[in-house]
């Protein structure tokens, strides 16, 4: 007699297989996805490392080649502080005109011509000495051209002939600091506001010395005060500038 066995059904779940079989595949999974990322994590430290320390070698490299080089050559200029050095200095052919409040209404540009350019430093107030002072960071940019315009604070302290050997000193230690500069001494401007000083000057324009001379400004060019210059007298003197500009 046929007995009829019943067909497996390969859909079902075998009897045998726990219910926690699939749970536990899932965490089995898990774990290998974090080994793996773990994994990445390492290669990716390691590549970093292995990178670092071929910059490292190439820089140690460079180094030993540095300490070999001859230490006697020169170092190559830097352009842009031979180009600051160079914008330190004057043109050529400048004239810098340094004086008291007196050249107070001078203009450079009335006076620049094609081949001199001109700069006009004030210092009102100052007297030889402080004249002096201003002058040092100046005369580091060399000026071809020097005219110095003081004296007339110092008229009412100081004779003719102490002013005058102040100014004389002081254009020697301009062409000591500065050989090829050439310094003009332009004579302090009448005033008539202090007799003393009045006297002083007019002794002092009257050496014979080479000077520019200012004796042709007279008492229409000065102002109400007896001391400054006013247009008539300010116009003037840059004539007395210009004709020494011209020549240069």
């Amino acid at each position: 007699m046929e007995v009829n066995t019943p067909k497996p059904n390969i859909y079902s779940t075998p009897q045998n297989i726990s219910s926690h079989a699939i749970p536990l595949h899932a965490e089995s999974l898990q774990s290998e996805g974090d080994l793996l990322e773990k994994e990445d994590e390492n290669y990716l430290k390691a590549k970093m490392i292995k990178q670092l320390e071929k910059v490292k070698l190439e820089k140690k490299e460079e180094y030993y080649k540095y300490i070999k080089k001859d230490q006697t050559t020169p170092p190559a200029p830097d352009p842009l502080s031979s180009q600051k050095e160079n914008n330190d200095i004057f043109p050529e052919n400048t004239v810098v005109i340094a004086g008291d409040s007196i050249i107070n209404g001078i203009m450079e540009e009335r006076l620049n011509r094609n081949n001199v350019s001109v700069k006009v430093l004030k210092f009102p107030g100052a007297d030889v000495d402080k004249l002096r002072d201003r002058l040092i960071p100046i005369l580091e940019k060399r000026p071809s051209h020097l005219f110095l315009h003081g004296g007339t604070n110092d008229a009412v302290s100081s004779t003719s002939r102490e002013i005058l050997n102040k100014l004389l000193s002081l254009k020697s230690q301009i062409i000591s600091k500065i050989p090829n500069c050439k310094v003009f001494i332009s004579t302090p401007t009448f005033r008539s506001d202090n007799g003393k000083a009045t006297l002083t000057i007019k002794q002092l324009t009257e050496l014979e010395i080479d000077l520019i001379d200012n004796r042709n400004i007279t008492d229409r060019g000065i102002g109400r005060k007896g001391l400054h210059l006013n247009s008539i007298g300010t116009k003037q003197l840059a004539k007395n500038f210009l004709n020494v500009i011209r020549n240069i």
